[in-house]
């Protein structure tokens, strides 16, 4: 008798196993035969596009009076016949005397969405004659010690004006006078940001929200009086002013904090 020891070796384990993996291919099999009833439609190309939004600034000299014969009027005066002029150099003043009179304006427009604006100035510079280097009160016979000099912003007068958004029927937009008081008063208060209104019906936050390609001109009147005498000499006066804008659209004006917001009978706090 001959033992034929094949040792298959099928234990219960394996032959259960071996049929689960059948059955487990047998399904996946059938989920690729079955004809339900389907349909299908597709919709290509969908995308999203990120708006923009942009601030131009046009800076204007629109007044020099240097009594004719400054330096600083004659140069304007030769570079565009006294007539207001855009300029992208910084506005530069060399030899400013009692009884001088200047206006800058700053032309703000909005571009791709509405927005608010504000504007700020920033690094403030004020120094005296005797500070700068250039002047002491020794050099003057009626100002007894340095520290009775005077800087620009202390002795200049300044006047902002806004001149808002026209309305439909209207070729020039409301006058708003923002500020009249010293040019150091007026640099301080700016500092913290000045919030531009977009039109004269200042009722609620829409109206500080700026529509594209309507501008809001801020103008700023600086005077010297003649009260002023040689305290003033060699004297230097400098600011950055900056124009920050920002989305309308899930936002509001509170967001600009401490800057000064604007109201139609003056400004305000925020």
């Amino acid at each position: 008798m001959t033992d034929d020891n094949t040792n298959i070796g099928l234990s219960r384990r394996r032959v259960l196993g071996g049929l689960g993996a059948i059955g487990i291919a047998s399904a996946g099999a059938g989920l690729g035969t079955t004809a339900y009833f389907s349909d299908q439609e597709s919709f290509e190309g969908n995308s999203l596009t990120a708006g923009t939004l942009a601030v131009n600034v046009t800076q204007q000299i629109t007044h020099i009076d240097q009594d004719g014969i400054g330096p600083d009027q004659l140069a304007w005066s030769d570079a565009g016949d006294g007539e207001a002029g855009v300029t992208t150099d910084p506005i530069v003043i060399e030899d400013a005397k009692p009884g001088d009179e200047y206006e800058f304006c700053w032309e703000v427009e909005l571009e791709g969405n509405p927005g608010f604006a504000m504007v700020a100035v920033g690094d403030v510079s004020e120094q005296t004659g005797a500070e700068v280097g250039t002047v002491s009160a020794d050099d003057l016979y009626d100002v007894d010690t340095d520290a009775d000099m005077v800087t620009i912003g202390e002795a200049a007068t300044a006047v902002a004006t806004l001149t808002l958004c026209p309305e439909e029927d209207e070729e020039v937009g409301a006058q708003v006078e923002v500020f009249e008081g010293s040019l150091e008063d007026l640099l301080a208060a700016l500092s913290e940001g000045l919030v531009v209104p977009s039109s004269e019906e200042l009722e609620g936050e829409a109206t500080f929200c700026h529509e594209i390609e309507c501008p809001v001109t801020l103008c700023l009147e600086i005077s010297i009086p003649t009260s002023v005498g040689n305290e003033l000499q060699g004297a230097e006066s400098s600011f950055d002013l900056s124009v920050y804008a920002e989305q309308c659209r899930h936002n509001d004006v509170e967001q600009f904090g401490n800057a000064t917001v604007v109201a139609p009978d003056g400004p305000g706090p925020a």
